[in-house]
């Protein structure tokens, strides 16, 4: 089986995405509560994380 350049590159978007601790975090949870889900007031109220920051992140994990 062979692997494309464009496919190696979006894996390597996808795991740089969780290389920052907050964004880690928040997958952890939204992992938790699956397939329920969390609206980002939830989410900011159980990470602490600040909504414009939170904002940010996911953004990032999109």
């Amino acid at each position: 089986m062979t692997v494309s350049d464009a496919s190696v590159t979006r894996y390597a978007d996808m795991f740089a995405a969780l290389g920052a601790e907050p964004r880690l975090r928040i997958v952890r949870l939204l992992l938790s509560v699956h397939p329920d889900g969390m609206v980002v007031g939830d989410i900011q109220a159980e990470t602490g994380i600040a909504s414009s920051t939170l904002s940010h992140h996911l953004e990032k994990l999109r």
